[in-house]
């Protein structure tokens, strides 16, 4: 199982700057990729990790 999660460099991920004290914007990208053969089991561990998933019905 491999998820990917994205940060534009219009977003902003520390609190602590601002736009105006940033001279360079930048992205993030982190992929996170389990081998253990078990689906539901690497849903879970993310899971764990705090990675929101959409639960059925739209929630999440």
């Amino acid at each position: 199982m491999a998820i990917t999660i994205s940060v534009s460099p219009e977003q902003s991920i520390f609190p602590e700057l601002t736009f105006e004290e940033t001279q360079v914007l930048h992205g993030l990208q982190v992929t996170f990729v389990i081998k253990n053969g078990n689906k539901e089991a690497s849903k879970a561990l993310l899971e764990k990790f705090g990675v929101p998933f959409e639960k059925k019905g739209g929630v999440k």
